[in-house]
């Protein structure tokens, strides 16, 4: 779920007294447990547990977002529970989150399973399914919390959570005729880790990359709508303003993703020069945006090169990986997210303490810049 929504809400109710930068912790936490639990994830896969995988994060999901919904503002301070926040949604559901993941972008493994010759394709359409998602949570988010309050609001978000787990849990299946990798001694570190591909160059390198883009990028799409928010733009919602981000990325991953599958072309190569598109879009456009029009032109073009720059990286992986060394996807995949883990935890704390310094736009020039 887009945590920019819920960043706006604790920022202007529940944690009225708390910085951008703890605030930003929580998302941040939340991103560090779903990558970093990747590293097991995509072993498990390896070996088929996906059914298994699946049902525990879908459940954690609910469960986490339900017992949210008993955070509420504490007469003495006038705050909500940092601390329930934490546990309830950055650790609970950010590790539901995860096992729930191997159904969607962020994993290749099934997908290729099943669709070998178009895999990029298969998961730019899966990747493109993820932001629609993205699309539609802030929105049902925002308007339950507003409508209902954010008890009631949040506990009908989780109900609809547990469905849509419950739909991935019934017809997500595996191809039976795929080689495994059955686990065969589970305290051993090279059953969860494979030395080969730290020996690989390409691997190791994109692997930083893709860190690097939870570390400039990704906080970044948390202070959207407080950005939205402070420049008062009359006649568009604050809550579509991160909307429009999430719903143009469709239009990225789905295209990245078609680029990707030509001959001539490959997901590491659409990848940089994604990566290279979108800082520029943040560096040139966003200090600019102080009109509504350009607002939300920033915003359509960010969701366009940003929708590339997430939804690639696990068809990545599948490119780089050796042909002989196909059984292990799940392991090389969750390896990269692994590793990627830190800088999502870093990232918000860093971006939120330069916003608590600078405006958010020149936060933007400086992370992108690497100022």
């Amino acid at each position: 779920m887009s945590f920019g929504t819920f960043f706006r809400y604790y920022d202007d109710n529940l944690l009225l007294e708390a910085t951008d930068t703890t605030i930003g912790l929580i998302g941040g936490t939340q991103a560090f447990i779903v990558l970093l639990l990747s590293l097991i994830v995509g072993r498990l896969l390896d070996a088929e547990f996906h059914r298994v995988i699946v049902g525990v994060g879908g459940f954690l999901i609910w469960l986490g977002y339900f017992c949210l919904s008993f955070n509420t503002l504490q007469k003495a301070e006038n705050q909500g529970s940092y601390g329930l926040i934490i546990v309830t949604q950055s650790i609970i559901a950010g590790a539901g989150e995860e096992t729930v993941s191997s159904m969607s972008y962020g994993r290749a493994d099934i997908l290729v399973e099943w669709f070998p010759q178009h895999k990029y394709i298969a998961v730019g359409i899966t990747s493109a399914g993820a932001a629609v998602g993205g699309l539609a949570y802030p929105l049902a988010t925002s308007y339950f919390i507003t409508e209902h309050g954010f008890p009631a609001g949040i506990r009908l978000v989780s109900a609809i959570i547990g469905g849509v787990s419950a739909m991935c849990f019934i017809f997500g299946a595996s191809n039976p005729a795929t080689k495994r990798r059955p686990l065969s001694y589970v305290f051993k570190m090279s059953t969860w880790i494979d030395a080969k591909a730290f020996k690989n160059l390409l691997y190791l390198t994109y692997s930083v990359g893709v860190g690097f883009t939870f570390l400039a990028f990704y906080p970044l799409l948390f202070h959207i709508t407080e950005w939205a928010e402070r420049e008062r733009f009359e006649g568009i919602k604050v809550v579509w303003f991160l909307t429009m981000v999430n719903g143009c990325s469709i239009i990225g991953r789905l295209s990245s993703a078609s680029i990707a599958s030509a001959r001539w072309s490959n997901p590491v190569m659409i990848h940089a020069i994604s990566c290279f598109t979108a800082a520029l879009v943040v560096l040139l456009l966003w200090p600019l945006a102080q009109q509504e029009s350009h607002a939300v032109a920033f915003c359509v073009l960010f969701g366009i090169f940003g929708g590339s720059l997430f939804g690639l990286p696990a068809s990545g992986v599948a490119f780089i990986l050796p042909k002989q060394l196909a059984d292990s996807l799940g392991a090389w995949t969750g390896t990269m997210w692994a590793l990627s883990s830190g800088f999502a935890l870093i990232g918000p704390a860093i971006v939120g303490q330069l916003v608590n310094r600078y405006s958010i736009e020149s936060v933007g020039m400086d992370e992108t810049s690497g100022g």
